[in-house]
């Protein structure tokens, strides 16, 4: 399946693109396993949570917290790149990096 759509259409002058691509539930599941293998040896990781829901497949993103140690060297994930092409899709953008300080300071925002 080819992750870039090129289709296009034009209406009245007006040109549209970019459309979404077809996906099922288990292209969702399939990439968080991918994202979690990618970065699970990760130094200093301590949880990865994703947040948010997938109520239109193919149009909705993942979205994922990782959250490192208080006292990691540095906060680093694998690049993108390394992902497949539908699992890039999938994401459309990086995984938010926090500390556990910062993350305990998100719950005031989001007490899930």
């Amino acid at each position: 399946m080819n992750f870039k759509n090129q289709k296009t259409i034009e209406v009245d002058g007006w040109r549209a693109y970019d459309f979404p691509i077809e996906c099922k539930e288990a292209d969702y599941d399939e990439a968080r396993v991918e994202i979690i293998n990618q970065i699970r040896n990760t130094l200093g990781l301590v949880a990865l949570f994703e947040y948010g829901y997938i109520p239109y497949p193919g149009i909705s993103d993942m979205d994922f917290w990782a959250v490192f140690s208080d006292d990691a060297e540095k906060m680093g994930l694998p690049a993108r790149p390394a992902l497949s092409p539908k699992t890039r899709y999938l994401m459309s953008h990086q995984i938010t990096l926090f500390t556990e300080k910062h993350y305990r300071k998100m719950l005031y925002f989001d007490p899930w």
